[in-house]
């Protein structure tokens, strides 16, 4: 028996357009001639992406229908530290004013579906957060504040506008002013605060190590090297042995090792990589320049190198 053929987005988003109007999940199944179990399936779960991606509504009946029909727009959520914000749509499309009334209900980076619900005289258009499709953050870096029993974070990303409640952390010593992690147990929504519990604290003075860190969870960027990276480093010596240094590299080099450099680097520098040595030679100077030649140690392919 053949395999039948699971739909492309594409393929039920034209059929959706050719209809033009919501349909059931079995009369999308038959429209697209999938009549199969499995196949049915696969459809309701491909119908569920396209939901959580915001390409589809499915109505309080089960219909499912295109979302920009229903005058509906997917997009992220960029937020203004004064407390309105933007829904950037997906499509090609002008952007939607969220007010700071509908901003309490996400935050910075949130995945929204939204109803255009006003165009003012200019022509922007404002729209209403119908559903929160995706969040974007589960943990949010601020400063530890306590007035009374109430103890809250405000976020370091000030395109996050509303504070965090939280619990006073058990375990840990916190003081006003404070750089906290928190995890968020509870997202914002229109009529309740975001809350959530302390899990780490940073400290109050703002070092350079720990500006690093907090570009890093802003961003969401990765700080841990994979278990190839790290087992490559690990096979790295951790300083320049009595080895052939030539014949290794196969490049004619001078062993300096002997020459006593100094690093130009700051005593917080996360490496030691410049150095400079002087010394005087008649009625002149011979100033010398280290750079660390890093390329001696990865190798072109290697884990390092990619």
């Amino acid at each position: 028996m053949k395999k039948e053929q699971l739909s492309s987005r594409r393929e039920i988003v034209e059929l959706l357009q050719r209809v033009g109007k919501p349909l059931s999940l079995d009369r999308i199944a038959a429209e697209l001639n999938l009549s199969g179990a499995d196949s049915q399936s696969a459809l309701a779960g491909r119908l569920t992406a396209m939901e959580r991606d915001g390409q589809l509504l499915q109505g309080r009946r089960g219909r499912y229908g295109l979302a920009q029909k229903m005058d509906l727009y997917a997009g992220r959520v960029v937020g203004h530290r004064d407390g309105y914000g933007f829904v950037i749509c997906d499509l090609d499309v002008a952007d939607l004013y969220l007010s700071p009334k509908e901003m309490r209900k996400v935050f910075h980076g949130d995945r929204v579906l939204a109803a255009i619900i006003r165009v003012d005289r200019r022509g922007r258009r404002e729209g209403s957060i119908v559903e929160v499709l995706e969040r974007a953050h589960q943990q949010v870096v601020g400063r530890y504040q306590q007035e009374f029993n109430t103890a809250f974070v405000i976020p370091e990303d000030r395109r996050l506008s509303q504070d965090i409640l939280v619990t006073p952390p058990a375990g840990l010593t916190v003081a006003d002013g404070d750089l906290v992690v928190v995890e968020l147990t509870r997202q914002p929504q229109r009529k309740r605060r975001p809350q959530g519990e302390v899990v780490e604290v940073l400290g109050a003075e703002v070092t350079t190590a720990l500006e690093i860190d907090l570009v890093l969870r802003k961003f969401d960027i990765p700080a841990q090297w994979d278990q190839g990276v790290a087992a490559e480093i690990d096979r790295l010596p951790g300083q320049p042995g009595t080895r052939d240094l030539e014949a290794d590299s196969g490049l004619p080099r001078v062993d300096l090792r002997e020459l006593p450099l100094v690093t130009i680097d700051g005593e917080d520098a996360r490496d030691f990589d410049d150095a400079v040595y002087a010394e005087q030679r008649g009625e002149g100077w011979r100033l010398a320049v280290a750079i660390a030649d890093v390329s001696h140690y990865v190798r072109p392919g290697s884990v390092l190198d990619q």
